[in-house]
């Protein structure tokens, strides 16, 4: 399956959910000058594509808890094996395979250091797994959810 095709339309309509995800399908169709059904359908479409999902985002760092970045680096086991073997664990967040040293990046969410400490060494301990390079996130700057 290829990329999802959208238009002009589409792009407003994903700005202003992102602005407030419970915005009126009425409030929405008035902004992009379009029924409230088709808006419903475009939404749906970009739904269903998982283009765009309906969730929350929260902060764990004000929560209490500890977020970091794992960069893994594998050797002699398939990238993808690994990355869904990082992704399985609970504490993951988001498993990326990227370019450069380390293939895989991994983000944590853990309730402190000793949580950390192990979700590490499972990580560590992973077939195919050559070196873990951590990265604790202290503060959030900027997070955008343009795309």
């Amino acid at each position: 399956m290829g990329p999802v095709k959208i238009d002009d339309i589409d792009r407003t309509l994903m700005q202003l959910l992102r602005e407030d995800g419970r915005r009126p399908y009425r409030t929405l169709a008035e902004a992009v000058g379009l029924s409230e059904t088709a808006v419903r359908h475009r939404v749906a479409r970009l739904t269903r594509a998982r283009v765009i999902r309906n969730t929350i985002m929260t902060d764990p760092v004000k929560l209490g808890m500890l977020t970091a970045q794992a960069h893994v680096r594998v050797g002699g086991r398939p990238v993808r094996d690994v990355a869904r073997a990082i992704a399985a664990l609970r504490e993951t967040d988001v498993v990326v395979i990227a370019t450069g040293r380390y293939a895989i990046a991994a983000d944590l969410i853990c309730n402190d250091n000793d949580h950390l400490a192990g979700v590490l060494n499972d990580i560590s301990a992973m077939d195919g797994v050559l070196d873990v390079d951590t990265h604790v996130y202290l503060e959030t700057i900027k997070q955008t959810l343009k795309w």
